[in-house]
């Protein structure tokens, strides 16, 4: 006599539920384990700013004093238009997941 899960198979259905919960907790964990160490990544690499880049080349005598001059004062003016226009948050890259 059948009890309606054991002889007859019907405990497997109960399985595909569990493995689907599990498959899909594991793959939302890998999402966002991916995610997480792809924008972390992005500190590693410490990027030199213009004016890091100009004293660079004035130190190797690239450039002369007055060039120096000028482009630092070029390099001040944008860096102040910058400060005047800020980013909007929606232009820089930041992505984040919430799981």
């Amino acid at each position: 006599m059948a009890h309606g899960y054991w002889n007859d198979w019907y405990f497997i259905w109960g399985w595909f539920l569990w493995f689907g919960v599990f498959f899909l907790l594991l793959s939302n964990f890998g999402h966002w384990f991916y995610s997480y160490r792809s924008n972390q990544r992005h500190g590693l690499h410490l990027q030199k700013t213009a004016l890091d880049l100009l004293n660079e080349r004035y130190a190797r005598g690239d450039i002369e004093q007055a060039e120096f001059a000028k482009i630092k004062l070029d390099i001040a003016d944008s860096e102040q238009s910058k400060k005047a226009h800020p980013i909007r948050r929606s232009d820089q890259r930041q992505i984040r997941y919430f799981v």
